[in-house]
């Protein structure tokens, strides 16, 4: 359920709908690597919850999705400190095959983020 905060919640639309726009520019002129995109989830989960949102609701929860079976390489264990941009040894490669796994849902979704939000 979202909050009751009319334009709380359509600014947060407006932003998560902007930043979807930009992922789906980025995508097509090949210009966003798989830390972007692991990085993108949060970030658009993180804009969602701030607006009241709840991760498991129907417009974000295939973001959740993705995002929740790359977080292993955005945290270390035990802390909540993002690990990019400064990663290094076997993560690149791990990093590497979810951008590659995950690359055409992640599309999906910003699409459809884009356009429910009115970004074209």
């Amino acid at each position: 359920m979202f909050i009751n905060d009319l334009p709380k919640r359509e600014s947060v639309q407006r932003e998560i709908g902007a930043l979807s726009a930009d992922y789906v520019a980025r995508i097509e002129g090949n210009a966003l690597g798989a830390p972007e995109m692991i990085l993108g989830c949060r970030r658009i989960l993180d804009l969602w919850i701030e607006g009241g949102g709840s991760s498991l609701d129907d417009e974000v929860i295939g973001v959740l999705g993705i995002e929740s079976q790359c977080d292993h390489v955005m945290l270390r264990p035990g802390q909540r400190k993002p690990r990019f941009p400064a990663y290094a040894g076997d993560e690149d490669a791990e990093i590497d095959r979810l951008g590659l796994f995950f690359a055409a849902s992640f599309e999906r979704e910003v699409r459809d983020l884009s356009k429910r939000f009115n970004v074209r």
